[in-house]
């Protein structure tokens, strides 16, 4: 009888130790999402900061060495021509669509660590009472 209580005790330990780490990941997912939504708010704001015409020779920059090289390269010669078609329609959509997602997702991550730091918290009264 003793054995049996002292196995259930090791269990329950072992299932709230696991359940811990389980808890543990999902909190470090959860503020690795924040951190992403951050910086989708943050490159919303940038690009409806920047102009176009800077965005292109941004990317004109950047791939000129690579095209000088190589003229046919496919990416280097992808990503010129997008930025030389980039309007400001869709610089304002995708600025738009960056920050919208980003707040959206950071409500979310607000609202997961909120939520779980609750949980917490009952979880600590209910063992204090065991």
């Amino acid at each position: 009888m003793l054995a049996s209580v002292v196995v259930d005790r090791e269990v329950n330990f072992v299932k709230a130790v696991d359940e811990r780490r389980i808890h543990q990941i999902f909190e470090v997912s959860v503020w690795l999402k924040g951190a992403h939504a951050l910086i989708e708010c943050l490159g919303g704001v940038l690009l409806y900061l920047v102009s176009t015409n800077t965005i292109a020779s941004w990317v004109n920059a950047f791939t000129q060495d690579e095209l000088i090289e190589d003229p046919n390269d496919f990416i280097a010669g992808y990503l010129s021509q997008m930025a030389s078609h980039f309007s400001i329609a869709s610089k304002e959509f995708y600025a738009f669509y960056l920050l919208s997602h980003g707040l959206i997702k950071l409500l979310l991550v607000v609202g997961l660590l909120r939520a779980s730091c609750g949980r917490i918290r009952l979880r600590s009264r209910r063992w204090e009472r065991s």
